[in-house]
């Protein structure tokens, strides 16, 4: 498509010569050079657009090989493959036109009001936004435009507005279904709505939320996509009223036998129905255009907030599939040393992070233990605590010192150049010394539980402050300690990321007292049920606001 002088070559599809003829000396008037071949039926129309090569399609409804408007209409959407259509009306009809701009046409012309300008105008348009429009920019297109026609038509749109933008901003997904199928039922004065979701692999409709039904004659209830009513409108992804469905003799759902009259349109995110939305009342009533833009208004919201979460859970489905295949799968062997680790995601907000742990075998005598949080949350988090993963396992395999392996990570993410930050805590366990040399980059303290067999076993802890450098990543000069410290028999180590011990509102020392005192009566434990008392004792509701990892370590 182009309208950069070259000739457009169109394609009218009208079956009334008259008609044609205006179009094309119209044509002859426009602002650029134009083709125009035209075709009086839709079969004839098939075969040319068979062939391709045109840039938009000017087609009537009303032809003698096919008896429905609309159906004529996705014929010849499905056979342009993408080309815009401007559909040229009879007669002014807002209820066709409506439904015509839904079903996909750009524009919807009355033949009796063209002229050379308006053409030129329509042609213009539906080529520039068939070109530049993604399909999110439509969607936010559309909920501009529905709030600009709700201040300026009425103030149930505008209070619907102000509903659905509250809701996305502080709801989650399910409650704010809820909250807005009742709300529907007073705006739409209705008894009953529910809102029905695809199964595209079962090509079925699916009970998502209900209101004014029994549950048990809702339960699981599936609808075939094509078949009865809200098949129909998922099919067609077309709003459907009915005024009367027992006059109208329309076969309908049993749960509908005592709704007289029903309006349903769409759900559809990024151009593609994933449900629909029902809303009944017991009485006849009238829905009218303006009940059908008020309900769509609400699909819409409904359909992007389902389409957040559905991108979202996929995002931190692939996110935490990285960082569990980062976390090893079984630990070191060592005579008389027993390692556990713990791995917990957060349960509110963005769930995955860059929290990661590693136990790495050195040698017959010799273990790296790492603890680690990537900056953010999300895949770029988890890609990136693969990668220093990765970078340390080869540091630790190669002899590195920690203060020389927490150098090169410090250097590997400057040289990624994306502001990657990691605090980070890298150390080395010989247990012929017995000792453990560390080098922390702006991470939390490790824990030494010593059990002091004088006091009847009884266990002190200690937080190792030393061996302390900042961040890995936030200079690219920057230098590295190391700490040796004695971890003698009988003696347990805690690394831990700040999930375990970080509460908002809540000085970090709490924390930290919280976490010690914690350990010190766990510490005669197995080294798994010390890792499993921590957890159970550091958060005492279900909710984590961040990852957590512990990696523990006992010394027999």
């Amino acid at each position: 498509m182009k309208l950069d002088g070259a000739s457009l070559e169109l394609l009218l599809i009208e079956d009334e010569t008259i008609d044609a003829l205006v179009v094309q000396s119209l044509m002859d008037g426009v602002e650029f050079p134009a083709h125009v071949t035209h075709v009086d039926s839709l079969s004839e129309a098939h075969l040319s657009l068979k062939h391709g090569g045109f840039d938009l399609i000017l087609s009537d409804l009303s032809l003698p090989d096919s008896l429905d408007a609309m159906l004529t209409l996705r014929n010849v959407l499905e056979a342009a493959d993408g080309t815009p259509v401007i559909v040229l009306s009879s007669v002014k009809d807002d209820i066709v036109a409506l439904e015509a701009l839904r079903a996909g046409a750009q524009d919807c012309l009355v033949k009796s009001s063209l002229d050379a300008a308006l053409l030129s105008r329509a042609i213009k348009y539906a080529i520039e936004r068939q070109q530049h429009e993604a399909e999110r920019d439509d969607l936010l297109e559309r909920e501009h435009q529905a709030l600009q026609s709700a201040q300026a038509a009425t103030r149930r749109l505008e209070r619907l507005a102000r509903i659905a933008d509250t809701a996305l901003a502080h709801l989650n997904t399910e409650d704010l279904i809820e909250e807005l199928l009742t709300r529907v039922l007073v705006l739409a004065d209705a008894d009953s709505a529910m809102i029905l979701l695809a199964d595209q692999a079962r090509g079925e409709l699916y009970l998502k939320a209900s209101r004014g039904f029994a549950d048990d004659a809702v339960a699981d209830m599936r609808v075939p996509i094509g078949s009865g009513l809200w098949g129909r409108i998922a099919r067609y992804s077309m709003p459907l009223t009915v005024a009367d469905l027992l006059q109208e003799r329309i076969k309908s759902h049993p749960i509908l036998a005592s709704t007289q009259s029903m309006i349903g349109v769409p759900l559809i995110a990024d151009g593609e129905v994933i449900g629909v939305l029902h809303v009944g009342s017991l009485k006849r009533q009238h829905f009218d255009v303006d009940d059908t833009s008020l309900l769509q208004f609400v699909a819409d919201r409904i359909a992007l907030a389902i389409q957040h979460v559905n991108l979202y859970e996929q995002t931190q489905e692939i996110a935490e599939t990285l960082q569990r295949s980062f976390l090893p799968q079984s630990f070191p062997k060592l005579s008389g040393v027993q390692f556990a680790g713990r791995y917990l995601p957060a349960t509110t907000g963005l769930s995955i992070g860059g929290d990661w742990f590693d136990a790495i075998t050195l040698s017959d005598t010799q273990v790296a233990l790492v603890v680690g949080d990537v900056a953010g949350h999300g895949l770029r988090a988890a890609t990136v605590m693969g990668q220093l993963r990765n970078a340390l396992h080869a540091f630790a395999l190669g002899g590195d010192a920690p203060e020389t392996a927490m150098g090169r990570v410090n250097q590997l993410l400057n040289d990624i150049g994306q502001y990657d930050i990691a605090t980070l805590l890298f150390g080395i366990y010989d247990h012929v010394e017995h000792t453990f040399r560390f080098s922390n980059g702006g991470h939390l303290p490790p824990l030494v539980l010593r059990l002091n067999d004088a006091d009847g076993g009884e266990a002190s802890g200690e937080f190792l402050t030393g061996g302390l450098s900042i961040p890995a990543g936030v200079l690219d000069d920057a230098t590295f300690e190391a700490q040796c410290c004695d971890v003698p028999a009988g003696s347990r180590l805690v690394l831990y990321t700040d999930g375990l011990v970080e509460r908002r509102r809540e000085n970090l020392t709490i924390g930290l007292e919280r976490l010690e005192s914690a350990a010190v009566e766990a510490a005669g434990l197995e080294i798994g049920e010390l890792c499993d008392t921590l957890l159970d004792r550091m958060f005492t509701t279900s909710t984590r606001c961040d990852d957590t990892v512990i990696l523990a370590m006992r010394v027999d």
